[in-house]
């Protein structure tokens, strides 16, 4: 029985993976200055997939609640990961490009002076670069489900003011054939 499980399993991941695949995923973003940050905040991911012989092209738009600090709770990126298929087994890493809206650090801590908040918040750009993994990422077909992925990266201008941090709950990817 547990032989023909792993044999049911092999033919599935050994089919080619569909060219194009919408995936729907669930995360939270959290910004780090030097002084302070934000709190994480859980939202939703919405991408288009293109795969490509051992690369994945990935577009999309992750959204949380708005905040009080985050006028535009969304953000918009492109990823380019390099995909590597070991049987179901197909983690992936790249570079991930994107603008932000989810940029709002936290307030200071008490003994610094109030009004370091300010001049914090206006050096964190809504650009940023990072580093996008995917450890756990199995496909089943044309079905690829990814768990705890990690982004990690800083903010563009000025170089490195502020750090991006994204955990991926989970995504799930379902693929098709135009």
């Amino acid at each position: 029985m547990l032989v023909s499980g792993a044999l049911v399993l092999a033919l599935l991941a050994a089919d080619p993976p569909p060219p194009h695949g919408i995936s729907l995923g669930i995360g939270a973003v959290s910004y780090v200055s030097f002084f302070s940050g934000s709190p994480a905040r859980a939202g939703l991911d919405l991408a288009y997939e293109h795969g490509l012989p051992r690369w994945l092209l990935r577009a999309g738009l992750r959204a949380t609640l708005p905040g009080e600090r985050t006028p535009v709770p969304a953000e918009l990126y492109v990823q380019l990961q390099l995909s590597a298929a070991i049987g179901a087994w197909e983690p992936a890493i790249g570079p991930e490009l994107g603008v932000s809206g989810l940029t709002g650090l936290g307030l200071l801590r008490p003994p610094l002076p109030p009004d370091l908040n300010e001049i914090e918040q206006l050096r964190v750009s809504p650009f940023y670069l990072a580093v996008a993994a995917a450890p756990l990422r199995f496909r089943l077909g044309r079905f690829a489900l990814s768990a705890l992925e990690l982004h990690w990266g800083p903010t563009l201008v000025p170089p490195g003011a502020a750090g991006r941090f994204h955990l991926g709950f989970l995504r799930v990817t379902v693929g098709f054939a135009p």
